[in-house]
């Protein structure tokens, strides 16, 4: 498998992540919840909350995909969205943390 075919592949799962996040901090805020994120939580003080997560994770969506396009056959692309998945996978599971609290309540 080249490369081209794994960074591919490691942007289908990010592009999810970044829906699921979204979804989750969305309803996170609905309920009292803050942002943890201090420059989400600034740019959400500033412009709102909806607007601030619509545009912050289409821009990060946009960007991934650029870096894929851009550099198809880039080993260090796919270690930078290797680094991602880890930290979009513990964002996740921090956030259903979260949610099981709020469910408690």
């Amino acid at each position: 498998m080249t490369i081209f075919w794994i960074n591919l592949c490691l942007l289908m799962p990010l592009l999810v992540a970044q829906v699921i996040d979204g979804m989750q901090t969305g309803f996170i805020l609905l309920h009292g919840g803050k942002e943890a994120n201090p420059v989400m939580a600034w740019l959400m003080a500033r412009f709102g909350e909806e607007r601030s997560l619509i545009v912050a994770k289409v821009g990060i969506m946009i960007a991934l995909t650029a870096m894929v396009c851009g550099c198809p056959d880039s080993k260090i692309v796919a270690g930078i969205q290797l680094a991602l998945l880890a930290l979009y996978g513990w964002v996740i599971w921090h956030n259903i943390k979260i949610l099981e609290e709020i469910d408690a309540n």
